[in-house]
């Protein structure tokens, strides 16, 4: 089979997402189309006496050491000019505070720097002079004159690491609810607060696997991960960081930390033995090796990260004598600041970067599709000692088992990252190289399009909306693998796609039952085979068979969690599963090495003529002894390979390996063209010929264009509804509440919810004709005065509520007269006062009045023929009366669209029911068609029971799919 790839990088601007973030995602253009490098993340203070700082809250005490900063041109002049490390400011948030914060911004504005990822929030704790590390408030100044000054080159305040500290909350919740769903909603309300302290706009600096949750939320404009210290393995981290910013449209960063469990290196300190007095290993020989840091960097560079660097330690303060300036050193107010081995890594790097500015377009192939709402985390990691549990408190369910046995299978011994003194995990070996990408099950269609190869793993919760992009994948030409107890699960599908048992090759294994296909399970766990493979289109299903694929090991397990220790596995993909899925992952395979104790990935640098490609091959070797290793063609018939000079840096150094190693006497490979030592890291440009490679055309989300809103119930809120249901914003623009629903919602709950909807830049109307019912909510013809009176105070504080979401539009109707000592006349006349005034207080709140047709109400008055020049046409009203929705189409601003329903005497009734269940549905879908056409909002308004149904009359409407 030939090779297929996709090489196009991702653009944000390309996104829907990038016009409805809250902050606006950071761009290559803003980084000035080129890799970036962070450099000094503080400078010298002067001392000052203790007093208020601007917009400081006045019950947390603030650290004043950086009440005035000094030397800031020299510190500029040494890090980025002179030693070139990069251009990248990220200061501790104390800068902030300082009284010349104005001049170091101006200082950054002169020579082209950034301002990024201000760090030190640390939620419920106090900052102090003790400690940094607590909550604080931006001020307001600060904010301003970065934001007027800088411009994109101000990138953002720091979510940093608190996906981690998160667990530690999440563990406090009881009762503890097992729902999924819920733990995403507890998470985002904890967040919702965090990124608000930071003024929705920041950087994420993950700590776990989260990230999907911070890129669709709207607040992230650039995503990434510290690696090393006692934080995840890194490959298996950044297919969730890749995942996510091709899934929501941002660009990531890579660093990599001097820190590790036990401290962190410090070149003050000389000594094999650490100083070990602040309660930290400190020093040459502490934190993380030199050789892994080296690794880590040029693997993010592989990874296409657009911004680059270390933590830390680049310079140290020696007392060498020599000139003012050299090539390792910088003498500020007469202290000598060294380049250490960590600064020669980073400028080597930078030098390389120099040379080679493109890596070409990582070569991932294989998508691992997730459940949206699965909390995954590894197995065991630094913020707890439980594990395998999710969401910080909830235990592994079986597709949380699959995932992890495909990192197994991807990254061996990848959950070990961060216990082990030898730093085993961080840099595991890859036998199919650094293929996957994780991603969610809100991904759009145009995403999935761009992997040869898709898993789903058991988890999934295989709506409607997500069959029908899975078919549309394979049909143009896709793999997907599924696992036969999700096939089973929702065979009710069927009922909406009849093509669905053929569609996973299992039209003979489904049972007809009351009309619908289901699915047996033991039709699957019983076969003799391990998948069924079936050809559809251009492309293939493989169902794997006997249910989720693994199997649990029969023996009590231990819940240990030591250092230097492995922990239990009780679950593991049978061996004919296992095999399965390494041939299919093999299969995707265009360069290599033959060598399975190294990592190796696969960038794509040129694609040519006559079937020969160019490809930059990162490997590496984490082991402590040399190893020989072949480049193989897995495509193609030749191959030259040119390896690019990396700058040794510190590659002699003593602690360039882990000092203590329980593996040193490792037997590495022999044989083979090309040799690595320990611990070191190659980059090579390959030229294959008679490679024959299907390039992907490029594959863009569609942005949705018409102004299309979904009704809603009157008990569901809002934000729980977009919470739940996480594709909304791919399907509409607008969601249209019931008045009933904030009447009952107080003001405080409103402006928060508001807020949310803001940030989410979705769009609100409210629905009032509900309660215009003349008793027993609101009466507006007057006949009663006290109760017009009331009914105008209430539907104006609706109005207020509605106002805090920044609604469009409010729909009234007109109401029945009274029963008795009214006419019709009187009834019309106090109808046509209450509008004038309903009219005046929406004019005045910024909220267009619309009037729907209604059956059995007074429509005759002067007024209410005028407000029908805002005239919403309400489908089921329609249909319920005997008219033709088409005629009265081009007359409205608005359409409702929904279907009425009629009984065995032919009497139609209004009910709000899908389009797809309408003897109308053919009439409606022309009223949705005109519609589209005029460009006018269109509310789907019918009274849907699920999701599932919402799509499907999208589908019919020819909205989607």
């Amino acid at each position: 089979m030939n090779g297929r790839i996709y090489k196009y990088k991702i653009n944000p601007e390309d996104y829907p997402e990038y016009e409805r973030r809250a902050a606006p995602a950071v761009i290559r253009q803003a980084l000035e189309n080129r890799i970036q490098f962070t450099s000094l993340r503080a400078f010298p203070s002067k001392q000052a006496q203790n007093k208020p700082l601007l917009g400081q809250d006045a019950n947390i005490t603030q650290n004043n050491n950086m009440a005035e900063m000094s030397d800031m041109e020299e510190m500029i002049d040494m890090y980025v000019r002179h030693f070139k490390l990069g251009k990248v400011l990220w200061p501790v948030y104390p800068t902030l505070f300082a009284e010349n914060f104005d001049e170091l911004v101006g200082l950054c504005k002169r020579n082209g720097l950034f301002m990024f990822d201000f760090w030190g929030y640390v939620p419920g704790s106090h900052s102090s002079e003790k400690s940094i590390w607590g909550e604080y408030s931006i001020p307001p100044d600060a904010d301003r004159i970065m934001r007027e000054t800088l411009g994109n080159h101000f990138l953002g305040y720091d979510n940093g690491e608190q996906d981690g500290r998160y667990n530690s909350y999440a563990g406090q919740f009881m009762p503890l609810s097992d729902s999924r769903r819920a733990q995403y909603k507890n998470f985002q309300k904890y967040f919702e607060k965090l990124l608000g302290a930071m003024l929705n706009h920041t950087v994420t600096l993950s700590s776990l696997t989260y990230l999907h949750y911070f890129a669709k939320e709207g607040n992230s404009i650039m995503i990434g991960a510290e690696t090393g210290q006692a934080l995840p393995s890194s490959p298996m981290w950044f297919s969730f960081i890749r995942g996510a910013g091709k899934q929501y449209g941002l660009l990531w960063f890579g660093n990599a930390s001097v820190w590790n469990r036990w401290g962190y290196k410090d070149y003050s300190v000389d000594s094999k033995e650490p100083d070990t007095s602040g309660g930290y290993e400190m020093g040459r020989f502490a934190g993380t090796s030199l050789g892994l840091l080296k690794r880590l960097i040029y693997n993010h560079y592989m990874y296409n990260c657009d911004i680059l660097g270390f933590e830390n330690c680049w310079l140290t303060e020696k007392s060498e004598t020599g000139a003012e300036k050299d090539e390792k050193s910088y003498v500020i107010n007469g202290k000598r600041n060294v380049l250490t081995p960590i600064g020669e890594i980073q400028k080597g790097c930078a030098n390389f970067v120099e040379s080679h500015p493109d890596p070409g377009v990582m070569y991932v192939p294989l998508a691992i599709v997730s459940d949206f709402f699965s909390g995954w985390v590894p197995p065991r990691h630094l913020y707890t000692s439980d594990i395998y549990k999710v969401w910080g408190n909830l235990p592994y369910n079986n597709g949380d088992y699959q995932l992890h046995a495909l990192f197994g299978m991807l990254f061996p011994g990848y959950e070990n990252a961060g216990f082990y003194r030898d730093e085993r995990g961080f840099d595991p070996n890859t036998p199919f190289g650094e293929i996957a990408d994780v991603l969610l099950s809100d991904v759009r269609g145009e995403i999935l399009n761009r992997y040869q190869m898709a898993v789903i793993l058991s988890s999934v919760e295989l709506t409607l909306e997500l069959y029908l992009k899975l078919k549309n994948y394979v049909g143009g030409g896709g793999r997907v693998i599924i696992f036969s107890d999700t096939v089973c699960r929702y065979a009710g599908l069927s009922k909406y796609d009849p093509d669905y048992p053929e569609f996973f090759g299992m039209k003979d294994l489904c049972l007809r039952n009351d009309g619908e296909h289901i699915a047996k399970p033991s039709d699957f766990a019983t076969g003799e085979k391990t998948a069924l493979k079936n050809n559809y289109q251009k492309g293939t299903v493989t169902v794997i068979l006997g249910g989720d694929g693994l199997m649990v090991e029969k023996r009590d397990f231990g819940k240990e969690n030591k250092i230097n220790s492995d922990i239990s596995r009780p679950c593991f993909f049978t061996p004919e599963v296992e095999k399965l899925l390494e041939r299919e992952f093999g299969d995707l395979r265009i360069i290599g090495v033959n060598n399975k104790n190294l990592r190796y990935c696969v960038n794509i640098f040129k694609t040519g003529e006559n079937d020969t490609n160019e490809y930059t091959l990162y490997v590496a070797n984490s082991r402590f002894c040399e190893e020989h290793f072949d480049i193989v063609c897995y495509k193609g018939a030749a191959i030259n390979a040119e390896m690019l000079e990396i700058p040794s840096g510190a590659n002699e150094c003593e602690e360039y390996l882990p000092l203590l190693r329980e593996t040193e006497n490792e037997n590495g490979a022999k044989s083979g063209k090309y040799s690595i030592k320990p611990g070191d890291c190659q980059i090579w440009r390959v030229t294959v010929i008679k490679n024959p490679i299907d390039v992907f055309p490029e594959s863009l989300p569609e942005t949705q264009k018409k102004p299309l809103f979904l009704k809603i119930g009157p008990c569901v809120s809002a934000k729980d509804f977009l919470l739940n249901h996480p594709t909304f914003s791919h399907n509409f623009t607008g969601v249209m509440v019931e008045a009933e629903y904030l009447d009952k919602l107080d003001e405080e709950a409103a402006k928060k919810e508001a807020h949310y909807l803001k940030l989410q830049k979705v769009g609100l109307m409210v629905d009032i004709s509900g309660m215009i019912n003349h008793f027993p909510d609101f009466s507006l013809i007057g006949n009663i005065p006290e109760r017009a009176e009331e009914s105008i105070r209430k539907i104006t504080e609706i109005l207020d509520k509605a106002c805090l979401y920044g609604a469009e539009a409010a729909i009234f109707s007109s109401q029945r007269n009274a029963e008795n000592e009214y006419t019709q006349q009187q009834g019309e006349q106090g109808l046509e006062k209450s509008f004038e005034q309903i009219e005046k207080i929406c004019d005045e709140r910024g909220i267009a009045m619309y009037l729907q047709n209604r059956p059995n109400s007074l429509h005759n008055s002067g007024k209410i023929k005028e407000l029908a020049n805002r005239y919403a046409l309400n489908t089921a009203y329609a249909q319920a009366e005997g008219y033709d929705c088409t005629k009265d189409l081009p007359y409205a601003s608005i359409l409702m669209l929904s279907s009425s329903m009629s009984d065995k005497f032919g009497q139609y009734y209004a009910v709000n029911k899908p389009v797809c269940s309408s003897d109308f549905k053919n009439e409606l879908k022309s009223c949705f068609e005109i519609a589209s056409k005029k460009n006018i909002p269109i509310i789907m308004s019918a009274s849907y029971d699920c999701w599932d149904e919402v799509i499907y009359d999208l589908i019919f409407l020819n909205s989607i799919f």
